[in-house]
């Protein structure tokens, strides 16, 4: 029984919630400090940053109706890949019209000099999925943290040497970024197209309007896009993986179904799920996390969820992603269904299908993490507390460090995040209290959810998924 249902009992008071973030504050750098250190891969890109400009997209559509039609077409369905402007048109609208991010692989060299002619990068900074958690948790203390490039160039090992206790794979083993030859004279570039809340797209016969800020990311990555040196570096990696407590994983987001030589997606994942047994043939011991991505293939994403995820420790999604894991476990219904009742049965499947042991989902004002065994109730949730804070200060200010957090304890819960924990805790079946010492508790799953921190404008929302995955997952300890 629900412990609120029939006693007018009322869900925890913000003042309970402000002291959990409190407690975060005084226990979690002591945690940071004491990791025994993170890997990250697949993809360490430069991320092309352009802010979007009050109606450049539409003095742009204006000069060509193809263009123009190709944005309204993307209202209903965003693409699948980036082979064309027209691709990348299409992308934009439906990010903005549903005010979600989303990001395709653009695999055609002519539109990538489109673009950087079109719609240039304004700020270069790091980003891929690993690139971006290596530069958080780096910035947040963690004392070594081992991020995947492909053959650094100088725009990337200038971002990345931001945080010196970043390391990378040379020679003989991790050594600093200062001190890692630079093998290349440019690489792969993610563009991302980031607009604010009420952003406005005048398309044929209507005009759409963002909600909220997000970004559209178009990954330009030709030299990982059969993730080829995302599988050299497992291998390179596995001999001085027992030196690690944790890895996380992402890029599969980067595959196309075909090449045009007639291999498929299979033929260059295998070989990467090979690399990774042998990893946890030498450290057996190590948390693997996979940091799932906006992708359009239901093959891949089938593929993952049958071969890959079965491989890992953790997840990590979004609620979109979410959304399409359920269409992917047969139930397309239950993400149309009112309520939290879905994201419960989502997740429940998911644990059930994969076997993975902790899933951890954020959302607008919200982060949740089920698990499948009990225990460790608390540090999880200090450790989501702790990265709202950093979130928040991201979001602000561009950059999360442990001395800038504390400020945004003034920075108000999200009120989303607080309903969304009502609604849960009013779920038939459901028992525990949010802020108990045991979590909420469904079926088999311990759940913890944390309301998280609200920046109202925020400056910067490119890599806060990355960032909010990464730091509770590095902090994970089931032992």
């Amino acid at each position: 029984m629900n412990p609120w249902e029939g006693l007018g009992m009322m869900m925890p008071s913000e003042h309970v919630w402000d002291a959990i973030y409190r407690e975060a504050l005084a226990a979690v750098p002591g945690r940071i400090a004491s990791n025994r250190g993170v890997a990250l891969a697949f993809h360490t890109v430069v991320d092309g940053l352009h802010q979007a400009q009050p109606g450049e997209l539409d003095r742009l559509i204006a000069g060509e109706a193809r263009w123009r039609e190709a944005a309204a077409s993307g209202l209903t369905q965003p693409p699948a890949e980036l082979r064309q402007p027209e691709d990348v048109l299409a992308g934009v609208a439906w990010s903005v019209a549903h005010s979600t991010a989303l990001e395709r692989v653009l695999t055609d060299e002519g539109t990538f000099h489109w673009l950087m002619e079109h719609l240039p990068v304004h700020r270069p900074t790091v980003g891929g999925n690993s690139g971006n958690m290596a530069l958080a948790l780096a910035d947040l203390g963690f004392p070594r943290v081992l991020v995947f490039t492909p053959p650094l160039h100088p725009t990337l090992a200038r971002l990345l040497a931001q945080a010196p206790q970043i390391q990378v794979l040379a020679g003989e083993g991790a050594v600093p970024i200062a001190a890692a030859p630079v093998q290349a004279r440019e690489g792969a570039l993610h563009w991302i197209f980031e607009y604010p809340p009420g952003m406005e797209l005048h398309l044929p016969g209507r005009a759409v309007t963002a909600t909220r800020a997000n970004r559209f990311i178009a990954a330009w990555n030709p030299g990982n896009h059969r993730l080829a040196e995302g599988t050299q570096w497992l291998h390179a990696f596995a001999p001085h993986a027992a030196r690690f407590s944790h890895l996380i994983l992402s890029g599969f987001q980067l595959l196309s179904e075909t090449y045009p030589d007639g291999t498929t997606f299979e033929t260059w994942a295998a070989p990467l799920l090979a690399a990774l047994a042998a990893v946890r043939q030498h450290a057996p011991g190590l948390l693997i996390h996979y940091e799932w991505a906006s992708m359009a293939s239901p093959k891949i994403r089938a593929y993952l969820l049958r071969e890959l995820l079965p491989q890992v420790d953790s997840l990590g999604l979004n609620e979109a992603e979410l959304a399409l894991m359920a269409h992917d476990l047969g139930h397309p219904e239950w993400a149309r269904a009112s309520g939290p009742a879905w994201i419960l049965d989502t997740l429940h499947l998911l644990h059930e299908k994969t076997g993975v042991r902790r899933i951890q989902l954020h959302m607008p004002g919200l982060y949740l993490t089920t698990t499948t065994a009990p225990g460790g109730v608390q540090e999880e949730r200090l450790a989501l507390a702790y990265t709202a804070l950093a979130a928040a200060a991201r979001s602000a200010q561009g950059r999360a460090t442990g001395s800038g957090l504390t400020a945004h304890l003034a920075t108000p819960l999200a009120p989303a995040g607080l309903e969304l924990l009502e609604a849960l805790a009013r779920l038939p079946g459901m028992e525990g209290t949010p802020e108990g010492v045991e979590g909420f508790r469904w079926q088999n799953l311990t759940i913890v959810g944390m309301p998280t921190r609200w920046v109202d404008r925020p400056v910067w929302t490119v890599g806060l998924g990355d960032l909010i995955s990464a730091v509770p997952f590095s902090l994970w300890d089931p032992a």
